[in-house]
């Protein structure tokens, strides 16, 4: 009878210890999801941070590409405008003025390629002028100022960096591109009118009828 009583017992035993054993085992087993849980998480994140990256980069280069197309738009229908203000280039003063009477001289001579542009133009003129001549004379030159000298060392660094290339470049490339500009230029932007003035018309609407205007009543206001 006692012997059967330990027998009893050791079997007891034994189910307890295999019962330990396999609660240890499943311990384990959880503890290993754990980790894997823990490992997928840690890739999942590593993916979104690089996925964050590579947005903010595209934003960045995005940025940077935007950046530079204002500064060229800016620099191509205003430098002589900004050179216009800024002592260091006054002695563009005179070229401009002729380039100026150049170009209206081809408004005439073009006349078949942009007659309802230019019609336009007069148009909302004299619709708006007052607005406009306000609006440029006190936010334009405030805004652009503002951006001038706010971005001055960037803007110069860049400027003159820019522009000793590009008077180099332009100097030859200016005074004789600017009445080959006046012809070339004319017929690129009016053969292609519909396309340039399409983009122009979607992307710079604001940019048009203001700076554009902005430019012209600088010189009717200069004359």
């Amino acid at each position: 009878m006692l012997l059967l009583l330990l027998l009893l017992l050791l079997l007891l035993l034994l189910l307890l210890l295999l019962l330990l054993l396999l609660l240890l085992l499943l311990l384990l087993l959880l503890l290993l999801l754990l980790l894997l849980l823990l490992l997928l998480l840690l890739l999942l994140l590593l993916l979104l941070l690089l996925l964050l990256l590579l947005l903010l980069l595209l934003l960045l280069l995005l940025l940077l590409l935007l950046l530079l197309l204002l500064l060229l738009h800016h620099h191509h229908h205003h430098h002589h405008h900004h050179h216009h203000h800024h002592h260091h280039h006054h002695h563009h003063h005179h070229h401009h003025h002729h380039h100026h009477h150049h170009h209206h001289h081809h408004h005439h001579h073009h006349h078949h390629h942009h007659h309802h542009h230019h019609h336009h133009h007069h148009l909302f003129y004299h619709v708006y002028y007052y607005y406009f001549y306000y609006y440029c004379h006190y936010n334009y030159y405030f805004y652009y100022y503002y951006y001038y000298y706010y971005n001055y060392y960037y803007y110069y660094y860049y400027y003159y960096y820019y522009y000793y290339y590009y008077y180099y470049y332009y100097y030859y490339y200016y005074y004789y591109y600017y009445f080959y500009y006046c012809y070339y230029y004319y017929y690129y932007y009016y053969y292609f009118y519909y396309y340039y003035y399409y983009y122009y018309y979607y992307y710079y609407y604001y940019y048009y009828y203001y700076y554009y205007y902005c430019y012209y009543f600088y010189y009717y206001y200069y004359y």
